[in-house]
């Protein structure tokens, strides 16, 4: 028999070598793949310190892992760990100083941080009070509101009583609200709002889920069922879509109003430009088609269907770490179905008390 020659020998046992370590590498990232997914899954189940672990044991393995570093720095500061999750971010900012999901979850985190270090403040009560000017006859309408605010873990609640001075007729609302959590991206949103006046509607419920997709995109789908004396229920549909990026939240709402004797819609657009953090921002809401002020006249006046285009442009500011002051102006243009236009100048004034 013919002996090997060496250098073909040496070339075979060189080829099965590196056939065993690229095998390894491959079964090595199956595993680390498969270990990643599973902590995803541990934290989205609000494990955090379980999946805090199972985390740092893929980066122990494969310390380049971006998708697991960048995880751990979210479930920390799900965890309310938040500098130990701005050591992950600036370890990833070294290898990515451009990553822009990186360097937006790093202002996130910055405004949780902040925002935790006065979340001793569980409770608020609010004034606000806002007024309309018809400029066309120089009658004004009244709109005065008592709001007490309780940040439950995962429900908050508020309570509110409303006054109202319009059509030359007064009346008040009692109203509560509800927004169960039940993860980390998804609430709901529930609403029961009572009153024996006619500027209101007897019974008003609302409905909404809220899901989180990604990214700080918010999708929203629910519904309202409003009944006046008549006894005609008024059944709307909702659908919105909201985002936040970096330090601006934009929403868009539409709603299908449908009724006996009245149906319409309305768009809504509302954005927010935050400042030092989530209780000081300006903001801007624009809302065309049917209102709920127009639904009021209908009922209580049995007016003629109308058309509004109104647009509201504010600021919250802290005067202090407890009190908050809320100054809006807005325009508002109705026109009915004869035609026939009303324009309404407001103004928003509200003091907020946080303890």
């Amino acid at each position: 028999m013919s002996r090997i020659h060496p250098i073909i020998k040496m070339q075979f046992l060189t080829f099965c070598i590196l056939k065993l370590l690229l095998f390894n590498d491959l079964q090595a990232q199956v595993d680390i793949d498969t270990l990643f997914e599973k902590a995803k899954i541990t934290a989205y189940a609000k494990e955090y310190t379980e999946a805090i672990e199972q985390l740092q044991n893929i980066l122990e393995i494969q310390n380049h892992h971006f998708d697991a570093q960048l995880m751990l720095s979210r479930v920390l500061a799900w965890n309310k760990q938040y500098e130990k999750s701005l050591e992950q971010i600036e370890e990833l900012l070294v290898k990515y100083p451009d990553n822009e999901d990186v360097l937006q979850f790093k202002e996130t985190v910055e405004k949780w941080r902040e925002s935790d270090k006065q979340s001793n403040f569980n409770e608020h009560i609010q004034l606000s009070n806002n007024t309309d000017f018809l400029l066309s006859n120089q009658t004004k309408w009244q709109f005065a509101s008592l709001e007490y605010y309780r940040n439950i873990p995962d429900m908050p609640l508020s309570a509110r009583l409303n006054y109202s001075n319009r059509f030359d007729l007064k009346g008040t609302q009692f109203e509560v609200e509800i927004y169960p959590k039940f993860s980390n991206r998804n609430y709901v949103f529930l609403s029961l709002a009572y009153s024996e006046s006619v500027l209101f509607a007897n019974y008003t419920l609302a409905a909404s889920l809220f899901h989180n997709v990604k990214n700080d995109l918010e999708l929203e789908g629910g519904f309202r069922y409003i009944l006046f004396d008549s006894n005609t229920p008024i059944l709307a549909g909702v659908l919105s879509i909201g985002k936040y990026t970096h330090s601006i939240w934009a929403n868009y709402r539409f709603s299908l109003i449908k009724a006996g004797r009245f149906n319409g819609q309305t768009h809504r657009f509302r954005f927010r430009r935050y400042l030092q953090d989530e209780h000081n921002y300006i903001f801007m809401d624009a809302t065309v088609g049917t209102t709920e002020r127009d639904i009021q006249a209908f009922e209580a006046l049995d007016a003629l269907r109308t058309n509004t285009k109104n647009i509201n442009i504010g600021v919250k500011k802290g005067l202090s770490n407890r009190l908050y002051a809320t100054i809006a102006v807005g325009y508002e243009l109705t026109t009915n179905g004869e035609q026939r236009k009303t324009s309404i100048l407001s103004t928003n004034v509200a003091l907020t008390h946080r303890f």
